[in-house]
């Protein structure tokens, strides 16, 4: 029998001791070795996505974003028609849909999450009622929706254990991106980190470890040039530890995007969207964790947005885009005579800006050379001309009144305003500090008017020298001055009624002349104000035109500033307009327009 507690061993008789230390030794050894064949040598790493299959699963052809239930039986999307958007339940079993939330006047409506057991989808909505946007809950097969949280305007993520949500908060204080987490009902919102420029985080889903214990985010930050001296803006995959809420970057892709990003349950890595460059096609990459080493999922000419992720990692839903726009004339803005100058497929032309030379050249951006770089081409397609060689991304060119000078936008020192001569020689940085996304030559071409990141209108003398501030703060996008220099015009969002405005105000003093309410299809989100140039002065100055977007279909529309309905000027029946430009004549004008066609996909893991 055993001996009795607090006996000790050398009290067992010689031969029963023998027995019990032969034991012990055979245990161990059994023991050792399985530590050794199951702790010690690695495991084998599930490979996932490394040989695919995509099945299209909607084929509305205005489907903005998407996300799977955890068991990978339902869908929700959000829908774009009509300049409404609306939210919907698909099973792909039966390929049934219902709508669950109905069609709205939205700027934005993002479908973000399905809760852990599937009953619930969360999405957010940007719209009149809210206008820094809000994150709701409705039932999958429809019901009351429920406001979550107030101040959200892009997609959320849930938990593994649907308890707490995690969601950004971009440029609250016009500088900083926060990152905040509360839990799945709204309450105990609570700050995880703050990102202050120049470092951003873009804006798109963010995503919980399995064990909760940490966030995946895209993140961006200054970092070396590849081929230049200067340091660049890139973006990564990078994860923060809620123990110790420290932004550590994961990837060393340094990519000019990042999008999306899914934890896989089995904690082995991260799948997420990325672009190479600031246009052009994006794509869906696998990382190992925590070795940060990536490969591609998707390798093709699309371009994918957002993703979601099924509980067992077998399957991956995103938004399948196929980007591609054209130069177009149009002459006397007649739609009946517009034609296409440069068709090349699968590049995106004229997508961010377009200007005229007094000689009748078009000055445009493109993406033909991967980067997006500045061309010139004379009005009838002949003589195309790269300007700048595509090593950095150039976009958004807009042409001095002499017509010997064109300012642009380029990834180099940060997200700057440079200028060159017409001819793309004497390339030079004209502004400095933490970013300037929109600007526009004054009349007299002595001046450049801007709305930097950090809010409010600047103006800088063309030749470099110091910023002066205009108005000091606020989001006020692409401001321009009318024809004569005598006023300023630029885009905002009402205080009142939350809905576009190009207001009007005296250039000397800032004096409020008027406001002009526009459509909310004619408006823009946050994120895309970043690159609006979606209105112009008329070439007399009595009235705005601008871009307003019906059903996925562009039009040009002018408002007179002296009041009045507006009058459309074009009446094109397909296609969206990006961007466009009066030519020196002031009839003709010059248009960047073309087709997107989102619609949702399926990535299954092929085993």
């Amino acid at each position: 029998m055993p001996p009795r507690q607090g006996v000790p061993a050398k009290a067992l008789r010689p031969g029963r001791r023998t027995i019990v230390v032969a034991a012990f030794a055979i245990v161990s050894l059994v023991a050792g070795y399985g530590l050794y064949r199951y702790g010690s040598q690695p495991r084998l790493a599930v490979e996932h996505f490394k040989n695919i299959k995509l099945d299209r699963i909607t084929a509305e052809g205005g489907v903005e974003s998407a996300t799977i239930s955890p068991d990978g039986k339902y869908i929700a999307y959000t829908l774009e028609e009509s300049g409404k958007r609306s939210l919907w339940t698909k099973h792909l079993g039966s390929d049934s849909r219902v709508q669950i939330a109905p069609p709205v006047e939205a700027l934005s409506m993002f479908a973000s999450a399905f809760s852990p057991d599937g009953g619930y989808v969360y999405y957010t909505r940007q719209d009149d009622q809210n206008p820094k946007g809000a994150l709701y809950s409705v039932p999958v097969l429809g019901g009351v929706s429920r406001k979550i949280v107030s101040d959200v305007s892009q997609p959320i993520s849930v938990s593994r254990d649907g308890s707490q949500i995690v969601f950004g908060r971009y440029k609250h204080t016009n500088t900083d991106d926060l990152l905040m987490i509360a839990n799945a009902d709204g309450t105990d919102e609570r700050l995880l980190a703050t990102v202050h420029e120049p470092e951003y985080l873009e804006g798109s889903a963010a995503a919980w470890s399995p064990d909760g214990t940490a966030i995946a985010v895209g993140y961006g930050a200054m970092v070396p040039d590849a081929v230049g001296p200067s340091p660049v803006y890139k973006m990564n995959v990078a994860v923060i530890s809620l123990a110790e809420p420290q932004i550590k970057p994961l990837t060393k892709g340094n990519w000019a995007f990042v999008g999306s990003v899914a934890w896989l349950s089995d904690g082995s890595g991260l799948v997420f969207v990325a672009g190479e460059h600031r246009s052009g096609a994006r794509q869906i990459l696998h990382c190992s964790f925590p070795s940060g080493e990536t490969r591609r999922i998707t390798n093709d000419l699309n371009s994918y947005d957002s993703l979601s992720l099924t509980a067992d990692d077998k399957a991956i839903l995103s938004i399948q885009k196929h980007p591609a726009s054209q130069l177009w004339i149009v002459p006397d803005g007649d739609t009946s005579k517009a034609r296409s100058i440069v068709t090349r497929k699968n590049v995106q032309d004229a997508t961010s800006g377009i200007g005229w030379t007094p000689d009748g050249r078009i000055v445009f951006d493109s993406n033909a050379d991967a980067n997006s770089s500045i061309w010139s081409i004379s009005a009838d397609g002949t003589d195309p001309k790269q300007l700048t060689d595509g090593n950095t991304d150039d976009f958004a060119p807009e042409v001095s009144p002499d017509g010997r000078h064109i300012i642009f936008g380029a990834v180099r020192n940060g997200f700057q305003v440079w200028g060159m001569d017409i001819d793309g020689t004497n390339q030079r940085q004209i502004t400095h500090g933490t970013g300037t996304p929109t600007f526009s030559f004054s009349p007299d071409g002595r001046w450049i008017i801007s709305n930097p990141y950090l809010g409010g209108i600047h103006k800088m003398p063309f030749g470099g020298g110091e910023s002066i501030p205009i108005i000091t703060e606020g989001p006020l996008v692409y401001p321009q001055l009318s024809p004569d220099g005598s006023l300023m015009a630029y885009l905002v969002s009402s205080k009142e009624t939350k809905r576009p405005q190009i207001v009007i105000v005296k250039y000397e003093d800032g004096t409020l002349v008027t406001t002009l309410d526009l459509p909310v299809s004619a408006g823009t989100s946050y994120f895309e104000s970043l690159s609006y140039r979606g209105f112009h002065w008329s070439p007399d100055g009595k009235s705005v035109v601008y871009i307003d977007t019906i059903g996925g279909v562009s039009n040009l529309w002018r408002r007179a500033l002296t009041g009045g309905a507006a009058k459309q000027i074009t009446d094109f029946k397909s296609d969206r307009i990006y961007t466009f430009a009066f030519a020196r004549d002031g009839k003709t004008i010059a248009l960047g327009r073309g087709s997107n066609t989102p619609d949702a996909v399926l990535i299954t893991d092929v085993r």
